[in-house]
């Protein structure tokens, strides 16, 4: 059986089609775990003892990054307090321990998680906090206060990454099944 011009000619226009829809695939991935994965460096980085503000196009700036455990009021949080000229809405803040909205305070922002409402434990604090915004501007301290034993770090910074993986994995699966039913 011969193989004729055409249909060779046909086999290298699909190959090339092919080609080109599997790098589309892969650099919307990229685009959609790039805010996670740099959020996952972020907090590696803040664990290690990094300090890191985005100062250009949009600023966010972490002025003090504190996890405060009172007993007297029996509670464990983080208070985290920075500069920023993006729309509050547009950020995020994060530590190991999961991520939540960030409110506005007085001429900046104010990242303010319950950690523990009912004990006072600093074995609980997270040892790095980052604030990202939708622009991919990021900010990155370590927590003063307490440090958690680092085996207790490593585990929750693998835990971290695992639900990560597992939500950008989910996502996909779901994009990629509606477009195969489309």
């Amino acid at each position: 059986m011969q193989i004729s011009r055409t249909e060779r000619g046909q086999a290298a226009v699909e190959y090339a089609i092919t080609i080109v829809l599997v790098s589309m695939v892969v650099i919307a991935i990229m685009l959609f775990a790039g805010f996670g994965i740099s959020r996952i460096y972020g907090l590696v980085a803040g664990a290690l003892g990094a300090h890191y503000d985005t100062h250009g196009k949009h600023t966010i700036e972490i002025t003090s990054a504190e996890c405060i455990s009172s007993t007297r009021v029996n509670q464990t949080g983080l208070w985290v307090i920075g500069n920023t000229d993006e729309a509050i809405a547009d950020l995020t803040g994060s530590t190991e321990l999961g991520l939540s909205p960030v409110s506005a305070d007085a001429g900046g922002f104010l990242y303010h998680p319950m950690i523990d409402a009912d004990h006072a434990d600093a074995s609980k604090c997270p040892v790095s906090v980052v604030i990202q915004g939708k622009d991919g501007a990021i900010a990155v301290a370590p927590c003063l206060g307490a440090r958690p034993p680092l085996r207790i770090i490593k585990t929750r910074l693998l835990a971290f990454m695992l639900s990560l993986l597992q939500s950008v994995w989910g996502t996909l699966n779901i994009q990629l099944g509606s477009s195969a039913v489309q």
